[in-house]
């Protein structure tokens, strides 16, 4: 088993400021997106959409509740409605997924998912953030392989198969690079006959 350190997330190039540590709780913002994409941020939990709407206020991107988001790792079960049979998934493409694939990246490895965050709090009513601390890295997230599907550019046919990956930004739309994978996670943890071996990809 190899692990993955991942950076994910809001930062100074993909969003434009840290994801928010909210009570000492890393909640790691997803990407904006340029293009539709099954979620936006207002559709998110955990007041998120009310969180990037406060925190790129002001800033060069403002990102509103109704910017479509790309939701890459899709690792929590309660932040879109669910099909049975869901499990968490991650998706690459391109210089991220051939990097993985010349690493042989395969089933029990794990992602262990990182990015920049920052302490905020509650400013000028419920609905409004600031921050208010020192940015650190932090992990917030992780994913055991279980699964490697090569979807390409014909992610219905991989739905048929896969119907709870509905809403997975890359089983949407028919415009992907052939390269486009998604990791499917195990069901289980497994640790066993571990191995040392651990690469830092610059940004995956």
């Amino acid at each position: 088993m190899r692990v993955i350190l991942s950076r994910k997330g809001f930062d100074s190039g993909s969003g434009g400021c840290p994801s928010p540590l909210v009570s000492g709780e890393p909640l790691s913002l997803p990407i904006p997106s340029d293009h539709e994409t099954p979620t936006t941020y207002g559709m998110l939990p955990r007041q998120m959409g009310a969180l990037v709407e406060s925190l790129t206020r002001g800033r060069r991107h403002h990102y509103t509740q109704k910017h479509w988001c790309h939701l890459d790792p899709d690792l929590d079960p309660l932040a879109r409605p669910r099909r049975p049979g869901w499990r968490a998934g991650l998706g690459q493409v391109r210089a991220a997924q051939g990097h993985l694939h010349k690493q042989g990246v395969s089933p029990d490895d794990l992602f262990l998912f990182w990015g920049l965050f920052q302490p905020v709090e509650p400013s000028a009513g419920d609905s409004a953030w600031r921050y208010c601390g020192v940015r650190e890295h932090r992990v917030f997230g992780w994913l055991q392989i279980g699964e490697v599907l090569p979807v390409g550019n014909q992610p219905q046919r991989w739905l048929q198969h896969y119907p709870w990956l509905d809403g997975h930004p890359h089983l949407h739309g028919d415009e992907w690079h052939p390269s486009n994978t998604v990791y499917i996670a195990r069901k289980r943890l497994r640790l066993a006959a571990c191995r040392t071996d651990v690469f830092l990809p610059e940004r995956l």
